[in-house]
């Protein structure tokens, strides 16, 4: 079974063509085919219509800490659904809507020991508790961010869908360079804002894990209610500070314990990374509580942007689930 942990972006790039193969259309006899070959979507006979023809897409690589890179990959696919005159419009909205319920169900692209993805429910969660199913992408991926259609000429309809994927890319020259996923965030209920999102002073979205042989712990929010959940409100099991393995915030350049900044330069960006006793690995930047040593030289917001204030150095960290990370010395000019 693959492993979350060393899953390459082949695996999740196949799990996601994999995760919409012959999803059924509700209210028709069809199902969606997916795949990235042909080239052409025109080259599709229409007996495999509707067709949801995949794109290797965008990859965005930004630096999250010494030979680690944060991954946002922006997988394009280009959907064709055909229909008599007058009612290829209304296939289309069936097909999309197909896609969405689709998406929820994958989210995380849930794997079973066979290497196929499956629907993450109440029948194939047991597979889960046998530790015959694993997330290649826990549950921030894929989601939907968007879908662009082009005219139809009354029988056929394409448009342009969007999924995004993230992970964390392991480029350590002492290892094989492999795909560490990570939960970056997740999808929002309808409805409901994206977790994590700073525009809004409580965020919604669905919970996310990071279990182990025997406790799962909750790094996610309530979707029973329209309040967040704060640091370290989880579910039964062991405290999150007890399962917390370590706390790292760097600078994500060459230098990433220390910060330098001046009045041309006065802000600087830091992340955190909260490792947990299974290693998983989470991006806690948003949800960390953050500290300047001398507020009249450098302030850090909640986002964990620091702003120069005079010149000085101090240092900067950060505390979630009762530990507290390592210090990074700014120095401003």
């Amino acid at each position: 079974m693959p492993d979350a942990d060393s899953a390459s972006l082949e695996q999740i790039y196949d799990a996601l063509v994999q995760g919409y193969t012959n999803t059924p259309i509700p209210g028709t006899k069809w199902k969606l085919t997916a795949a990235h070959k042909p080239d052409n979507i025109d080259d599709v006979s229409d007996d495999k219509l509707p067709f949801l023809l995949f794109d290797i897409g965008t990859l965005a690589l930004t630096q999250w800490k010494v030979f680690e890179q944060y991954t946002t990959w922006n997988v394009s696919a280009t959907l064709k659904v055909k229909g008599e005159p007058g009612d290829v419009d209304k296939i289309f909205l069936r097909v999309i809507q197909a896609l969405m319920l689709r998406t929820y169900e994958i989210l995380g692209l849930p794997v079973d020991d066979k290497g196929n993805v499956v629907p993450f429910n109440q029948a194939t969660a047991t597979l889960f508790d046998q530790d015959k199913l694993t997330f290649l992408a826990e549950r921030g991926a894929p989601v939907i961010t968007a879908i662009q259609t082009q005219p139809s000429d009354g029988k056929y309809l394409k448009a342009t869908v969007q999924f995004g994927v993230q992970c964390v890319l392991n480029l350590d020259p002492r290892n094989p360079p492999i795909a560490k996923v990570a939960i970056m965030e997740v999808a929002s209920i309808p409805g409901g804002p994206i977790t994590g999102d700073t525009t809004l002073p409580a965020s919604v979205g669905i919970p996310t894990f990071s279990s182990s042989d025997d406790h799962a712990v909750t790094l996610g929010y309530d979707t029973a209610s329209p309040t967040s959940l704060g640091p370290g409100q989880g579910i039964a099991g062991t405290p999150p500070s007890q399962q917390l393995r370590s706390l790292v915030i760097n600078t994500g350049t060459a230098t990433p314990y220390a910060l330098s900044l001046s009045a041309g330069t006065p802000t600087g960006q830091l992340a955190a990374i909260a490792t947990f006793m299974n290693w998983q690995s989470n991006y806690v930047t948003q949800v960390a509580t953050w500290s300047s040593s001398n507020t009249a030289v450098a302030t850090v917001d909640a986002n964990g942007l620091v702003t120069r204030v005079a010149a000085g150095s101090c240092t900067v960290s950060c505390s979630i689930y009762g530990a507290t990370s390592n210090a990074v010395a700014v120095t401003c000019s």
